[in-house]
């Protein structure tokens, strides 16, 4: 029996050395960066939990997503019928408010690809330009601050 245990606990610590880390999905780590630059204390960020999932989407649905789409990509869209798919991670974290109180809170950041991989992440790939956290982009936040602060 104790050779059992020992063989089960040397086969878990491989794993986890080995790279099966249930946090290792890079556009999730993109997400979190961009996240944690809208906390007030992001040095009190620790990540509890991550879950990452897929929804597949139809090119009509992906089309009324981006109503920004000019004609000759529709049609290249329609022809093509690529796997698209709508990716989403939820992460759970603890973090300290502005009163230095530790909360639980959640976030959610998706990625829309039209090859059905999983996004690849990276800042130099200009990712986080059209990744979502709790529904708004980067530039749509910054949109938002720019028109509060000139009053429109």
């Amino acid at each position: 029996m104790k050779m059992f245990r020992t063989t089960l606990l040397l086969i878990m610590a491989s794993a986890t050395l080995g790279g099966c880390n249930p946090f290792a999905s890079s556009w999730a780590d993109d997400c979190e960066t961009a996240y944690k630059e809208r906390l007030r204390s992001p040095a009190t960020y620790k990540r509890i939990e991550a879950d990452v999932f897929a929804i597949d989407m139809s090119v009509d649905e992906y089309i009324a997503q981006k109503p920004d789409l000019m004609a000759i990509e529709i049609e290249r869209l329609r022809e093509r019928m690529p796997t698209i798919k709508n990716w989403k991670v939820l992460i759970t974290y603890d973090a300290a408010n502005a009163m230095g109180v530790p909360i639980r809170g959640k976030f959610y950041c998706e990625q829309i690809t039209t090859t059905g991989d999983e996004p690849k992440g990276g800042r130099s790939e200009g990712e986080l330009l059209i990744m979502k956290v709790n529904g708004k982009s980067n530039i749509e936040l910054q949109t938002e601050a720019l028109k509060e602060q000139f009053g429109q």
